[in-house]
């Protein structure tokens, strides 16, 4: 074949079913002239289906790379190859093509917070990652405009274009930074609460303890946490506790308390390392540890409490035995001058030794008085538990009236219509209250004859009674300290303590007891209809009939129970 050949090829895909063809056409010319032509048909399914699959992956890995909200880079031997959107922002670059001009340590300060220089490290990490597969740590990074921000980094090893890469991963962790500090902080706070407090606090589960402070250490006498920890609750206790209870069935019951109810406090006796108890006061309360319930437990040793307590009991037995001593004494030697004042009384003649007799007895009986007044202050200012009950309010009254009326016949005492039938929670000195307001009303009392008047009021929740005299009234300046100790009223030969045992009793009663003036035709803010309905119709309530109105009004209000 002669001058010069020329080839001239031309390609065209096709596909004929599920299958994808290749054709070629090969043209031979020779100086110009064609010769003929070659046409060459390839099966290409395999290699278009693989490559349409490479297509896929490329299209997938490329959204999960810029759709991710981590900043996602690649980069290899010599620098930074690809990143994604997210990097741009975190870092504040402005494209991609900029972001590669940086290498992974002009992204960071010179030095992380450990101190090592940022590019020397940066180099150790990536080399570890080449090496091993992978690296995962945390990482100071450092922004365009300088600002730092700690990140979490991990490096993966990949093949990129042929050769070995790393795909870049980095987080920015300021929030997470940030919770960890102030949970850092709290935790610091609450530890040094836990371990500065004067208590011993320690915490447990159902499984036992599994925490306490130095001081539940310097109580028990326990050398370290671990060692306090290997404790149960009520092997820190006698085997049984004072009132005869099991210690570790009631230790149990008290921690199952607590765990229901949220909290438990009691009373008990625990027993140190050495074998040594004491008394104490202890507080679980229930709150949650890692996701699961637990009791913070605060035992406080109360053994200078109970030795006070023991101590005052004692002194008041003693003071007790000293004032039924003293008042047996006083009475019996009361008695003796009595029984001579009356016989003298009986043979005497003589008006002025009359006179001077009447005083002594007189006085006799104002000793008695004090004695009994001094019994019943003894008795509550003496007692630790004089528990309150039911008491029926109509049945006091009717006795201690009857009572101040034998003691003194020359008093006119009349109640305002029947009295309610209520009751009343108190105790067995609830007669001293009205007994000491009747006696009152009556000493202090000026006139020739004088007038007490009982009334009593039901409200919703409470009853009121008043007791009401026509004596010379209180002064505003005394309403208030007529109730305190020592105080006699005006120019009294009184004990000085009755109004003051009076308002002890009523406050011990959760009542309230004040004085009023019987002034004018409305002297009581709150008096009962029944009241108010006999003074308009004009009859006697134990005021000077056709006179001006004038008294006190003392006013006592103690809250209802229920009959039953």
């Amino acid at each position: 074949m002669g001058g010069e050949d020329e080839l001239f090829d031309k390609s065209i895909e096709a596909e004929a079913g599920s299958r994808t063809y290749e054709f070629t056409v090969s043209n031979f010319v020779n100086n110009g002239q064609p010769l003929g032509s070659l046409l060459v048909i390839r099966d290409i399914t395999v290699r278009k289906q693989q490559e349409r699959a490479l297509k896929a992956r490329e299209e997938k890995y490329r959204t999960l790379f810029e759709g991710t909200r981590d900043a996602l880079m690649v980069f290899d031997r010599d620098g930074y190859r690809d990143c994604n959107e997210e990097t741009l922002e975190l870092f504040g670059i402005d494209s991609v093509e900029d972001f590669l001009e940086y290498t992974p340590w002009e992204l960071s300060p010179p030095t992380q917070p450990d101190g090592r220089d940022s590019k020397e490290t940066a180099q150790e990490r990536i080399e570890t990652a080449f090496s091993e597969g992978e690296a995962f740590f945390e990482w100071t990074h450092q922004r365009i405009d300088g600002t730092e921000f700690p990140a979490e980094v991990k490096l993966s090893r990949f093949e990129y274009e042929g050769e070995p890469a790393i795909h870049a991963l980095i987080r920015d962790i300021t929030d997470r930074k940030q919770r960890e500090r102030e949970l850092q902080e709290r935790e610091a706070k609450y530890r040094n609460l836990f371990e500065d407090t004067r208590d011993a606090l320690m915490l447990l589960d159902r499984d036992g303890f599994f925490d306490c402070n130095q001081r539940t250490l310097d109580l028990f006498g326990v050398d370290s946490v671990e060692a306090f920890t290997n404790y149960q609750p009520w092997e820190l206790s006698p085997s049984i506790q004072p009132d005869g209870a099991d210690s570790k069935e009631a230790a149990d019951d008290h921690v199952e308390t607590a765990f229901e109810e949220g909290e438990a406090f009691f009373e008990w006796t625990h027993q140190r390392a050495d074998g040594s108890e004491f008394p104490a006061e202890v507080k679980l309360s229930r709150f949650e540890h890692d996701g699961e319930p637990a009791l913070h437990a605060l035992v406080r040793d109360i053994t200078e409490r109970k030795e006070y307590e023991r101590r005052l009991e004692t002194q008041r037995d003693n003071l007790n035995i000293l004032n039924q001593v003293l008042r047996h004494d006083i009475r019996n030697d009361i008695q003796l001058i009595t029984a001579y004042g009356e016989l003298i009384e009986d043979q005497c003649d003589d008006d002025e030794l009359q006179e001077h007799v009447e005083t002594v007895l007189e006085n006799a009986d104002h000793a008695v008085e004090l004695t009994k007044s001094a019994r019943e202050m003894a008795d509550v200012m003496l007692s630790t538990d004089k528990e309150l009950q039911q008491v029926s309010l109509p049945a006091v009254l009717e006795s201690e009236i009857e009572d101040v009326r034998d003691s003194f016949p020359e008093a006119v005492i009349t109640k305002e219509e029947a009295l309610p039938i209520v009751s009343v929670r108190a105790n067995d000195m609830l007669g001293s209250v009205f007994r000491n307001l009747l006696k009152n009303a009556i000493q202090h009392n000026d006139k020739e004859l004088p007038k007490v008047t009982i009334s009593a009021t039901d409200h919703d929740e409470t009853i009121v009674v008043r007791v009401a005299d026509n004596g010379p009234g209180v002064p505003d300046v005394q309403k208030e300290t007529i109730f305190g100790k020592g105080e006699k009223g005006l120019d009294s030969q009184g004990t000085g303590i009755g109004l003051y045992l009076v308002k002890t009793l009523v406050e011990s009663y959760s009542g309230k007891i004040w004085v009023e003036d019987r002034e004018g035709e409305n002297f009581a803010a709150d008096r009962s209809e029944a009241t108010d309905r006999t003074e308009r119709e004009g009859r006697d309530t134990g005021a000077d009939s056709g006179g001006e109105r004038e008294g006190a009004v003392f006013v006592v209000e103690l809250p209802k129970v229920e009959d039953g």
